[in-house]
């Protein structure tokens, strides 16, 4: 067996929760990110509105991406910061796995 490894990885705009953003302000003031204080989130990921079971846990220091139609969902602080590179900006680059 062997590795494919692709040269580029997905690019995807995030932003940290508990920063001072304006897409984040937004997310909260749409209720699509719910500020429960102390730190804590409630994401209204599409799988969460879709599946009606409430909102997806986050914190303060996690990662919030969009889908494709604009719905957040959240990544843990340390996944997102060991799987995504920095390029400018909101936008990062998703690392691809190696398929086997």
């Amino acid at each position: 067996m062997y590795e494919v490894i692709k040269n580029k990885g997905k690019l995807v705009k995030a932003y940290q929760l508990g920063s001072d953003n304006a897409v984040i302000k937004e997310l909260i003031q749409n209720g699509k990110i719910c500020d429960l204080g102390d730190g804590r989130y409630e994401i209204y990921s599409q799988e969460a509105v879709n599946g009606a079971v409430g909102g997806e846990k986050a914190m303060a220091g996690d990662w919030i991406k969009l889908d494709s139609t604009g719905s957040p969902y959240p990544n843990d602080k340390e996944y997102f910061e060991a799987n995504h590179r920095h390029i400018e900006g909101d936008t990062f680059e998703q690392f691809t796995k190696p398929c086997i």
